[in-house]
């Protein structure tokens, strides 16, 4: 019941705010361009240095703490005064960024799923790949010993055939 009237609270204070800065990166075609604005002139969120809003990067705790904080004393010094059309819009952006709350907490569920999993196919590609190269480094000092030997070998037999060519 908190989170709702927060919500209401919050939506409300945005939509009695003017129209001033001049957002670049959303269209006043989306469908949240209208509240986007109530908040960054209402001074609820900043446009970045270059005008930009940057409505996919995620809002901090600490942003989201200094806009409640913002909306609170703003609602306690001027009361809230709705009509019953505004009321109605504060309901429906609430269902509106409801749903979007809830997309987003399932979205951020499952690439946190898959990065796990992935972090788990990379160790145990990260161990096959060091078994892999114990294994070569094995095979390779056994193959310079086999190799080592043949020379031992052929050194003999060519000692031993000199001699032989020698002693005929």
């Amino acid at each position: 019941m908190k989170k709702y009237l927060l919500s209401i609270i919050l939506l409300i204070v945005i939509s009695q705010i003017a129209y001033g800065a001049k957002i670049k990166d959303v269209s006043q075609k989306d469908p949240a361009y209208l509240a986007v604005k109530k908040a960054v002139n209402g001074s609820y969120l900043a446009l970045k240095k270059d005008g930009s809003f940057q409505a996919q990067k995620s809002v901090t705790r600490k942003e989201l703490a200094i806009s409640i904080d913002k909306l609170l004393r703003e609602v306690d010094t001027q009361g809230l005064n709705l009509n019953k059309a505004e009321v109605q819009e504060l309901v429906n952006l609430a269902k509106k960024f409801k749903g979007y709350l809830v997309d987003y907490e399932s979205n951020k569920k499952l690439v946190n799923t898959k990065l796990t999993s992935v972090s788990d196919e990379q160790k145990v590609f990260h161990n096959d790949l060091s078994k892999i190269n114990s294994e070569l480094k094995a095979d390779i000092e056994k193959m310079k010993k086999e190799n080592g030997d043949q020379h031992l070998y052929m050194i003999i037999g060519i000692i031993a055939a000199g001699v032989i060519g020698i002693a005929n």
